[in-house]
């Protein structure tokens, strides 16, 4: 028979000013010939750059699913087949999960790809297709500085208070004693698992928190009894019930996903849709597609984690991605200082699309709880760049990631137990279990661990990601005060991860 792939509908994961990715004219050419299939789309997206001075650049990251038997399931690239527009460039990772495409000599600006074509594991029969995107910034190999010498509970070297200097891989690592030791509190004493990122190789980063709009289209390709266990709500609620906000219960976040349509147990599952203005007509332009998704818990995002076939970041990772190779300054926030502006917000377009701020900070631009006047909440990613602002003003890393200070809580693996050191990098693979948990061996919470004493394991085959032991949290959140958002701090060491927070987001990152 012969194989056919068919367009079922396009997803555009991330909309809206500074975080614009499209991935539109979704098409399909089988050669029965030589038996191949290739994906054709058109690609685009904002504020893209390439640096030839510190060997870094943005990135999309696609990758597709197909529906076979009623289930959606992930579809791998062959790393064959590939057809780019000149001037750019791709990267397929060994397990064939998906593409990073970008630029392949330096320069700035919107980006507007057409006739793109990926090669893509044939199938036999006729199958539904779903593509999806996410932007993403390459961190660049390189040793760095982890603590900064003030903060609390920040890494330092040994019995000084001085930075400790991370060059290699997680061998020869150990946490206490006379090594990678904490100011403040006595560091529990361990050993990093041999596979354990510590921020040294290449890394690709999510350039923004993943937004509701993106997390409602994972939802889509979720069974009934996973979207159940995955959410607070039955799937065959009413529609216009939110997705993500236990029933009676306050949230302090904007929560834009909604029932759409009623799933009907225990095979149809639920359709849902965002409708951030609840007039009840689902997906327009100012229905809050672009805010920051929450009210999430660790399983909640490990399962989007293992979906999209990437990872959770460690801690290390986040202050390299911050810092770059800078030398640490005390105190200081993603954009490498310690200044922070502290007037409250006065916003433009809030809930539309090109949602941000009439303020442009020399100081340093975060969302955090002293900055409003009148209910904390999470911003559009991006909205605090532009074409004029600098990495102070705009809030950016070194590396250019957003929003690593302040906005939503990221949740990372942490150093400071056996649970979180037994982590060893491994990502998703595009596939969650019969119940709708990740699956990966040794992830923070596998097989329920829920005790931060005990190493997390392989997989048993039943439970997946229902604990949370290993996670910790960085860079402070909406509804944070000052004194949590630095670079270093790690009061969040202790993070209850299997509770639904309206802090918590969903950032996450795959090694080169």
């Amino acid at each position: 028979m012969k194989a056919k792939i068919v367009l079922l509908w396009l997803l555009l994961p991330l909309i809206g000013l500074g975080n614009g990715i499209q991935l539109t004219n979704l098409s399909t050419n089988y050669q029965a010939s030589s038996g191949t299939c290739k994906v054709i789309f058109d690609l685009s997206w904002e504020n893209s750059w390439r640096s030839a001075a510190i060997s870094n650049h943005d990135a999309a990251w696609i990758f597709f699913k197909f529906k076979e038997s009623g289930i959606w399931k992930h579809l791998d690239v062959t790393g064959l087949d590939i057809s780019l527009p000149s001037g750019f460039a791709y990267h397929v990772p060994t397990d064939k999960k998906g593409i990073f495409i970008f630029r392949d000599a330096p320069g700035v600006g919107n980006i507007s790809l057409t006739g793109v074509e990926i090669g893509v594991q044939p199938k036999m029969g006729t199958f539904d297709l779903k593509a999806f995107a996410l932007e993403m910034v390459k961190i660049p190999s390189g040793a760095f500085f982890i603590g900064d010498g003030s903060s609390n509970f920040c890494f330092k070297m040994g019995n000084s208070s001085n930075p400790f200097y991370v060059y290699t891989a997680a061998v020869g690592i150990t946490m206490g004693n006379t090594n990678l030791t904490e100011l403040n509190d006595p560091i529990e004493n361990g050993v990093l698992d041999e596979g354990f990122p510590t921020g040294v190789a290449d890394l690709f980063c999510m350039k923004y928190e993943l937004s509701q709009g993106a997390y409602r289209d994972f939802l889509n390709t979720l069974s009934y009894r996973q979207q159940e266990n995955l959410l607070k709500i039955l799937p065959n609620s009413n529609a216009g019930t939110s997705a993500l906000i236990v029933p009676g219960a306050p949230s302090l976040g904007r929560n834009t996903i909604k029932v759409q349509t009623s799933g009907v147990a225990p095979l149809t599952p639920a359709v849902f849709g965002c409708d951030g203005n609840s007039n009840s007509i689902f997906n327009e332009s100012g229905d809050g597609e672009w805010v920051p998704v929450c009210n999430l818990n660790w399983p909640m995002i490990a399962a989007y984690l293992d979906w999209a076939a990437l990872r959770p970041m460690t801690e290390m990772e986040y202050e390299k991605i911050c810092r770059g190779n800078e030398t640490p300054i005390s105190g200081e926030h993603a954009w490498g200082s310690h200044f922070i502006d502290t007037v409250p917000f006065t916003f433009t377009n809030l809930g539309l699309p090109n949602e941000g701020v009439n303020q442009v900070s020399p100081l340093g631009a975060a969302n955090f709880g002293a900055r409003h006047s009148s209910g904390s909440k999470p911003l559009r990613g991006g909205l605090f760049a532009s074409s004029t602002t600098t990495r102070t003003s705009s809030g950016a890393t070194f590396y250019g990631v957003m929003e690593m200070t302040g906005n939503m809580l990221e949740l990372v693996v942490g150093t400071s137990s056996a649970a979180g050191r037994s982590f060893s990098g491994l990502h998703g693979n595009g596939q969650l279990n019969l119940d709708g948990f990740a699956d990966v061996n040794f992830w923070p919470g596998i097989n329920g661990n829920t005790s931060y004493s005990f190493a997390n394991q392989p997989y048993s085959g039943t439970d997946g990601v229902t604990g949370a032991a290993g996670i910790s949290a960085r860079g402070g959140s909406f509804m944070s005060v000052r004194s949590v958002l630095g670079v270093s701090n790690r009061l969040g060491f202790s993070q209850t991860g299997t509770v639904v927070s309206e802090q918590y987001g969903i950032r996450g990152v795959r090694s080169f």
